[in-house]
């Protein structure tokens, strides 16, 4: 994609993320592009914040662009000017300019965080601070009747669906809500009522 590019060097091929921090020592660019593997992913932030570390260590000078699929943890407010790191989401690739604006920022020291990434970090950033937006319409719609009080059978007669697809279904949003099998506490019980409070607002 920017091989092309007037105000852009390409001074070498993509490697893999386990040979980067060799090839920024080698070559000593001005900046890199670096796209994530899974397991740098929001559940590993602080491996992602080491393989930078060890990235500034070996080529103090080199920015980094960082592109994911998804957020990477970091929290934004650690994420300033300076640090010569810019954060971009898959939905940069279709297009070269983000690209470029953040090569052009991290080269000059300073840090750039896509459109696209802060609407996914935002977004995340609700879900975490809403259990409730982790469910997808169809679990909050079963969470709802659940709440109103209904039997797994009287769910699945009111949704039209299998008994097994409402013992899913309840599964589903268990483990999207965090509850814990603890039998102190009915998992029902603490789910309806994490519904009731966010409705009762």
């Amino acid at each position: 994609m920017l091989t092309d590019h007037p105000a852009v060097s390409v001074l070498g091929s993509p490697v893999p993320s386990g040979d980067a921090v060799a090839v920024a020592a080698d070559r000593q660019p001005d900046a890199m592009v670096v796209v994530l593997p899974a397991p740098m992913g929001p559940t590993r932030p602080e491996a992602l914040n080491d393989f930078l570390a060890e990235l500034r260590r070996v080529s103090p000078r080199t920015g980094v662009v960082v592109m994911s699929g998804h957020t990477t943890g970091i929290p934004l407010g650690e994420i300033s000017d300076g640090d010569g790191r810019a954060f971009l989401s898959a939905l940069d690739l279709q297009d070269e300019q983000p690209i470029v604006t953040a090569i052009r920022a991290v080269s000059e020291g300073m840090a750039y965080i896509s459109p696209g990434y802060l609407d996914s970090a935002v977004r995340r950033a609700d879900r975490e601070q809403d259990p409730l937006a982790r469910l997808t319409g169809q679990q909050q719609d079963v969470l709802r009747l659940m709440a109103d009080g209904l039997s797994n059978a009287a769910i699945a007669e009111r949704k039209h669906l299998s008994l097994k697809a409402v013992e899913n279904y309840i599964g589903a949003i268990f483990r999207a809500l965090r509850l814990k099998n603890d039998e102190r506490v009915n998992r029902r019980v603490q789910a309806a009522r994490l519904y009731l409070e966010r409705h009762s607002l």
